[in-house]
């Protein structure tokens, strides 16, 4: 019996321990299905106290990365961002390395009113929890991470800057399973160097 000093998720594996030697002894029949059940909603419960980052380091081989910690800018934080064009000047696929991001562009969904890490993005991305639904596996998610689906990757250059504007989940986990280089579309800024140079 678990103690009163064990934590929830301790006691759960304990509980779920003691469930998978019971389905031993009665593998096959009705009951020991209906406890395989209860032990693979015991192991659900488990996982969903983890973090987001915590549950892709089961499946994937991840190692701590000075710009986990780094800041995600906002695009206003730009060095001289006035001086680069209101419009995208050129529109393109391309290929760039998700390591030259460095943040997002809809920064009211995450990042408005605090600054955060990397991975306090990855850790609240409003739709994870969908991926961590299907189980990837470690293949699977770098193949759900290159993907378009219906909606592009897409991202804004600003001088050797990118910001993600749409994908930002396929595009964090592109950046944490440290992809070299992934095809996306570009809405490329022009910086305005006479404007610069008259201020």
């Amino acid at each position: 019996m678990p103690t009163k000093s064990q934590k929830p998720s301790l006691r759960l594996y304990v509980c779920s321990s003691s469930i998978a030697s019971t389905i031993q002894s009665k593998a096959g029949s009705t009951e020991g299905k209906a406890l395989r059940t209860i032990q693979h909603l015991m192991k659900s419960m488990v996982e969903s106290k983890q973090s987001n980052l915590d549950w892709l380091k089961k499946r994937c081989p991840i190692r701590p990365k000075k710009w986990h910690t780094e800041k995600v800018l906002r695009i206003n934080e730009i060095e001289n961002y006035r001086f680069y064009s209101r419009n995208s000047t050129k529109t393109y696929r391309g290929i760039i390395s998700p390591l030259d991001i460095k943040g997002i562009q809809y920064a009211y969904a995450y990042n408005d009113e605090s600054d955060i890490t990397w991975i306090d993005l990855l850790n609240n991305l409003k739709r994870f929890k969908d991926i961590r639904h299907s189980n990837m596996t470690h293949e699977e998610l770098i193949e759900h991470a290159q993907s378009d689906y219906n909606e592009s990757r897409t991202v804004s250059k600003f001088g050797s800057l990118y910001f993600t504007t749409t994908g930002q989940h396929r595009m964090a986990l592109c950046k944490f399973l440290d992809l070299e280089k992934v095809t996306v579309q570009i809405n490329e800024y022009t910086f305005d160097q006479e404007k610069f140079n008259a201020y």
